[in-house]
């Protein structure tokens, strides 16, 4: 007989027979996902650009992950989730504006070449990931990759402008080395608060948060500095008052360690955000990055009105998927203006809105709405639980709503509307949202007295889960 915590006792067969009947992963779905972890790291340090590029290996990677994903049978149930059913409508919308885009040929080649992958790579994911156990190991994956990603930047990029980047490939623009390896920022928190993380693994998790910062403030990437700070905020509101005092200081140390270590020309750049061209420089090159900083700004907020009007003109279906730049060339060699700018709006809310219409902007919104709905759900029920492995559940929810956060500033300075980024932070929250509620009715089948008592309180807090997405703090403890 065993005993509980509430005095009772329980036979082995009876908890046994309460076990849910969740089925665990096979070997091969194991495999499956053991190819999805190296993918992933493969996908966030971009190591694959500078070296063994030809041998396609996360080409070979993702199909056998697929497979395995296939042979699992989750598939059905990722596109029963309002995540899933977002992306399938979104691909419609996508789908739909290729018959009347300003270019078919261009848009087709965006259609089935960068977003249908990027879509298969989102029900990879989701897919795959059936354990709480495999979205740590994942989460794990991308803050090793963004790390391997940060020192492959530091030894072999090259600082050109007062900005750092790799020769080739995806890192060889400042600001999406930034932005990828900010989003493996919480990921490397997670490895620090972890209550399994022993003093080994929180010293090696704040090296590698340092490499990775060291990195970010090298590119000079502005986007990232406003993305970097919301991200403070976001983490700062969620801890306790004693936890808010060390973030703080931490936060003040960093500060001045980033204003001490960066080059004057980088520090030179990020001030352009307070004090534009007034922005005190030193040299000649560092006028020349002042200079160049402010044309970018300049050079955006037209792409953005630009962008806004093509929404306006072709409000449901717009100018076709990718079609933002020669459509505006377009525009203006009619109006016989010369058009020097081949860029895309630098703002994903308005790239997908011009190319691909409102509606597709609105589903992209619920798509966020939703998987960030979804985590706060499952933080605010790991909440009523008072045991450390479950507590872990909701301190992995708060790591990937750190970064669905850090991804929603980001793309309003940069266009990644057919980016694998979104489809795969997608599919995580699905696999880790199925994976907790697994974790959950287990928890709750096998010791009944893990969770609070069901009083008349709690049962109104979970009945509220629905609609408002948490639970107050005093009942949640």
């Amino acid at each position: 007989m065993n005993t509980v915590a509430n005095g009772s006792t329980r036979n082995p067969v009876d908890a046994a027979q309460a076990r849910p009947a969740v089925a665990s992963p096979t070997p091969l779905m194991w495999f499956a996902f053991a190819c999805f972890w190296v993918f992933e790291v493969t996908s966030n340090s971009r190591v694959l650009d500078l070296h063994f590029s030809s041998a396609h290996i996360p080409m070979a990677l993702s199909i056998l992950a697929l497979f395995g994903a296939i042979a699992g049978g989750a598939i059905p149930d990722v596109f029963r989730q309002k995540a899933g059913g977002c992306m399938l409508a979104l691909t419609a919308l996508y789908g739909m504006s290729v018959p009347f885009s300003y270019w078919r040929g261009g848009s087709t080649t965006v259609f089935t070449q960068a977003w249908l992958r990027c879509l298969l790579v989102f029900v990879i994911a989701a897919a795959v990931i059936t354990t709480f156990r495999q979205c740590r190991l994942t989460l794990s994956a991308i803050g090793i990759g963004t790390t391997l990603g940060a020192v492959l930047a530091i030894m072999e990029g090259r600082v050109r402008d007062g900005r750092l980047a790799l020769e080739q490939g995806r890192f060889g623009n400042p600001n999406d080395l930034a932005a990828t390896l900010l989003l493996g920022l919480p990921c490397l928190a997670l490895i620090f608060i972890g209550y399994r993380s022993g003093v080994a693994k929180k010293v090696a998790a704040v090296l590698m948060m340092a490499l990775v910062l060291v990195a970010i403030g090298q590119t000079g990437s502005r986007a990232a500095l406003v993305s970097f700070a919301v991200l403070l905020l976001f983490a700062f509101f969620r801890l306790s008052i004693i936890g808010k005092f060390a973030f703080f200081i931490a936060t003040v140390l960093l500060l001045m360690a980033f204003l001490t270590l960066l080059p004057h020309s980088t520090r030179a750049r990020y001030m352009t955000i307070l004090q534009g061209s007034d922005t005190n420089v030193e040299t000649t090159g560092e006028a020349g990055i002042v200079h160049s900083a402010e044309g970018s700004t300049e050079q955006r907020k037209q792409l953005l009105q630009n962008s806004i009007r093509v929404t306006l003109m072709h409000p449901i279906l717009g100018c076709g998927i990718g079609q933002f730049a020669p459509y505006m060339a377009q525009l203006d060699r009619d109006a016989g203006k010369q058009y020097s700018a081949w860029h895309t709006p630098h703002n994903t809310y308005t790239q997908i809105s011009s190319e691909a219409g409102i509606p597709a902007l609105l589903f992209f919104l619920a798509l966020l709405w939703f998987s960030f709905r979804e985590l706060q759900q499952v933080a605010a029920r790991a909440r009523l639980f008072h045991m450390p492995e479950i507590r872990e559940v909701g301190k992995t929810a708060f790591a990937l709503q750190a970064m669905l956060v850090a991804y929603a500033v980001g793309i309003l300075f940069n266009a990644v509307a057919y980016d694998a980024t979104l489809p795969t932070l997608m599919g995580l929250i699905v696999g880790f949202g199925r994976a907790a509620r697994r974790e959950f009715t287990i928890v709750e089948a096998e010791t009944p007295s893990a969770a609070p008592a069901p009083s008349p309180p709690v049962r109104r807090a979970f009945r509220s889960l629905s609609k408002h997405g948490s639970v107050p703090r005093s009942i949640a403890g």
